[in-house]
């Protein structure tokens, strides 16, 4: 997955958890850092996680859910 595939509203599931989808609220880019994803977890909104365009695009951690 190339960087500028994640965008909001896209939805991941972690592959231990594929019954818990989480969609990219926001995104974070700075200059000198790694871009990050703001994730959501669908049905919990106060349940929040950030990670880096890398960490999604790591097959055996996360999965890109269709919309």
């Amino acid at each position: 997955m190339a960087k500028s595939e994640v965008k909001v509203g896209d939805k991941f599931a972690k592959v231990h958890a594929p019954r818990l989808a989480w969609t990219v609220t926001n995104i974070k880019k700075n200059y000198d850092e790694l871009p990050h994803a703001i994730l959501v977890q669908e049905g919990l909104e106060g349940r929040q996680i950030m990670i880096s365009f890398l960490g999604l695009e790591i097959k055996s951690l996360y999965s890109k859910l269709a919309i």
